[in-house]
């Protein structure tokens, strides 16, 4: 139990001792007029243990903050119950098992931080299949061994996803070039092969950072034109590319 007072059978906030029913006065949960509980911000609580299954009772809630906490175990499916939920923030814990993914039957999820926790297998292909609206995806130093699936092309809406020191491996699927509203993309220090296709690369025309250094990528530099001309920084060292930089570069 997160918090003295959270009621997870009726998704409501109750002082047992003041009897209050609405939860304005504390730092850490928001609620509406009717104690409804929308947001649980417990970030740095020094919060012990497993997340509860019963965390599901929370039907309006809307946003879920538990980053830099000591919580273990897996993380429960019934954290997406909420038809509400758009934000998930599980940062640098020591959650263990397959990432979390969307369980809603219509997804409103935004923005998922699953980073430095100790996550194993595989970059889900529900991660993305069942967030159609998610904006931003962190998943930095968590210990994957997969290859980015194809359907990464469904979260239509992505903008910034991170993976740094995730256990990346393969190449960069031909279906990111549908990711056309990435934004800052990095992914670095992983194991990912294989060249940088210009038409993958030609679909992220609103790519403003484009981080991949400390990979396996090799053959020529894709021609960065027209199509990226929103790009301000580019870092592809410790790769093993070939070919002229400069021409690659202005096209």
């Amino acid at each position: 139990m997160f918090a003295k007072g959270i009621d997870t059978d009726t998704g409501t906030w109750s002082d047992p001792i003041a009897g209050k029913t609405a939860c304005d006065d504390f730092e850490f949960v928001n609620c509406d007029l009717q104690g409804n509980i929308l947001e649980l911000l417990l970030a740095s609580h020094a919060f012990k243990g497993e997340i509860p299954a019963s965390i599901g009772n929370l039907p309006y809630l809307k946003t879920l903050s538990l980053s830099r906490n000591q919580l273990t175990g897996t993380v429960p499916s019934s954290i997406f119950a909420s038809e509400s939920l758009e934000e998930v923030y599980l940062t640098h814990n020591f959650f263990t098992g397959e990432l979390p993914c969307a369980t809603h039957t219509e997804p409103k999820l935004k923005k998922a931080s699953y980073s430095q926790n100790y996550f194993t297998g595989s970059l889900k292909s529900c991660l993305f299949s069942e967030a159609p609206r998610l904006q931003e995806l962190y998943l930095d130093f968590i210990n994957l061994d997969s290859p980015i699936p194809a359907e990464i092309k469904e979260a239509t809406q992505l903008s910034h996803f991170s993976a740094v020191h995730s256990g990346l491996t393969g190449d960069l699927p031909m279906d990111m070039m549908c990711s056309s509203k990435l934004f800052t993309l990095d992914l670095s220090r992983n194991k990912l092969t294989g060249t940088l296709k210009k038409v993958v690369i030609n679909g992220w025309n609103g790519i403003y950072r484009l981080t991949l250094d400390s990979n396996e990528f090799a053959g020529e530099l894709p021609t960065f034109d027209w199509h990226t001309a929103n790009l301000r920084y580019l870092s592809l060292r410790n790769n093993k590319f070939s070919g002229n930089f400069e021409v690659s570069l202005l096209g």
